[in-house]
């Protein structure tokens, strides 16, 4: 026996899982076991997936790059994405870029907005970050109990 699962909408590269029966235990000195398996494209079925509209928006990558202005700022940064991840999809920047280079690998990304931990933004309530909206350009002062409303 054998098996093919196929995904409408990929074209040509339709498939996306195959397998079978087989008796490879007893051609390696074992005894006669029949078996079966499987295999799969991770890629292929995402993009099934993507393509049927059955993904949910975490599986689509994140919805906020979170970007502490200075290495000062890291740990409120991570308090900030600990408290975020609770309800919106996102990804804090590490790699040290400065904020001209975040912005930059947001855009490439495809990641829509930018949340920045700046020191700037403190005020007598604690902080406040600058939510950037990467298609418009356009950025505001906010609290960051409302970004996940914001970027929803």
């Amino acid at each position: 026996m054998v098996f093919e699962i196929r995904a409408e909408g990929l074209g040509a590269q339709d498939q996306i899982c195959g397998g079978g029966t087989y008796s490879l235990v007893k051609v390696f000195g074992g005894g006669d076991v029949p078996s079966c398996g499987f295999g799969f494209g991770f890629d292929r079925l995402m993009l099934a997936l993507e393509s049927q509209g059955r993904l949910p928006a975490s599986a689509l990558g994140p919805r906020v790059f979170v970007v502490p202005e200075s290495r000062k700022m890291l740990n409120r940064a991570i308090e900030i994405i600990s408290d975020l991840r609770k309800e919106v999809s996102c990804e804090l920047e590490l790699m040290g870029r400065k904020l001209g280079k975040a912005l930059s690998y947001a855009n490439t990304e495809g990641i829509p907005y930018v949340l920045i931990v700046s020191e700037d933004t403190e005020d007598e309530e604690g902080y406040k970050l600058i939510l950037r909206d990467m298609s418009s350009g356009e950025q505001k002062t906010i609290d960051y109990r409302e970004v996940a409303d914001e970027v929803g």
